[in-house]
């Protein structure tokens, strides 16, 4: 009979702990009420204008860009536009030293000066051999050689023209 008296008083304690566990409310927790409702406010619409203002990140690109190249190097002296400004062909947008592009030009035109005077003489020169070549005075290959020397001087005289020219150029494109 002690096994059915057990066997009661395990029954018995199951069906406590069974119906402590299964309670509708427990005293410690707090009772929560139901959300109430967010308050809302309604209004007629009218239409009116509306200011639009849009910031946000990104890239400007223009319409048309140009390259702007120099014809002529040099020191920067001065800037004779705006950043934004509108300029036209042939509007001058800086200003260079004009100091070594002038001495640039001095020097080509002294260098014309000694090879036209060494292409003068040299010319004289065949030209007073080329009268004793016919006397036979001279060897052949001593007057070709002066001749060869007189056409070479006017050739570096020609290319000194040209250098002259461009440094002319340069400090007309220089802008004053």
């Amino acid at each position: 009979m002690s096994t059915a008296i057990r066997g009661l008083a395990t029954f018995l304690v199951v069906i406590v702990i069974l119906t402590a566990g299964c309670r509708r409310s427990s005293p410690e927790a707090p009772r929560t009420e139901a959300p109430t409702g967010v308050p809302v406010v309604v209004t007629i619409a009218t239409e009116k204008p509306m200011p639009v203002d849009v910031t946000t990140v990104g890239n400007v690109v223009p319409v048309t860009s140009v390259t702007v190249r120099s014809r002529v190097t040099g020191v920067l002296e001065q800037v004779q536009f705006s950043e934004g400004q509108d300029v036209k062909v042939g509007y001058v947008l800086f200003t260079l030293d004009r100091g070594p592009l002038i001495a640039e030009q001095r020097r080509a035109e002294a260098a014309l000066a000694a090879s036209s005077a060494q292409a003068a003489n040299a010319t004289r020169e065949a030209n007073r051999y080329a009268e004793l070549y016919r006397q036979g005075l001279v060897a052949q290959s001593q007057y070709d050689q002066l001749r060869s020397q007189a056409k070479a001087l006017e050739a570096q005289v020609r290319a000194d023209r040209a250098v002259v020219q461009n440094a002319r150029l340069q400090v007309g494109s220089s802008a004053s």
